[in-house]
């Protein structure tokens, strides 16, 4: 499992317990740093005595991305301190605990919301803020990562705080599913 977190809990048959945090951290252009969790498997019938190219890893993702482009009106600087995603379902989970099973290494992970302190809404933290582009063209985007396969089924909710505290929300009650490894 990558990368690695000291909560990450591997069982002797595979089973692989990870925690989608309910705070992630703005990176500029990408998603937070240490959150895009992958898992790569080898039969032991395959692995080789030796470090050559007979066992390279090949990692699959277990998350998907909902990437967010922001833009202020020209001539008006906004600066946001954070950003909250909620889904609209409450009983659709998307941080806490999950159980990643990955079968052999032809197969793509599976990801199931275990925990029962799951809860349907993160955010994304800008620490001392992030100031929105002007330009339409070129927007400022902003990433989450999620477990693969969410399917936001009532749509969400995104809460936009500003570092002057005013605040802009919006949500959708499209049906949104996010495909593992897309965004």
């Amino acid at each position: 499992v990558y990368p690695y977190k000291a909560d990450t809990k591997i069982s002797n048959i595979g089973n692989i317990d990870y925690t989608f945090p309910s705070v992630q951290h703005y990176s500029k252009d990408s998603y937070a740093n240490g959150e895009n969790g992958m898992v790569a498997i080898i039969s032991k019938s395959e692995w080789k005595d030796g470090a050559d190219e007979s066992n390279v890893l090949y990692f699959k993702n277990f998350c998907s991305y909902l990437q967010l482009r922001m833009t202020s009106p020209a001539g008006e600087s906004k600066t946001v301190s954070k950003i909250t995603l909620t889904a609209n379902n409450s009983s659709e989970r998307i941080t806490g605990l999950a159980n990643i099973r990955i079968t052999d290494e032809n197969s793509a992970p599976r990801v199931t919301m275990t925990g029962k302190a799951n809860t349907n809404e993160i955010t994304l933290d800008c620490g001392n803020g992030v100031e929105l582009s002007q330009d339409e063209n070129n927007p400022t985007k902003f990433w989450f990562v999620l477990p693969a396969g969410v399917t936001f089924k009532n749509g969400f909710t995104v809460f936009i705080l500003f570092k002057d505290n005013s605040y802009f929300d919006q949500n959708t009650t499209k049906t949104i599913s996010i495909d593992r490894n897309h965004i």
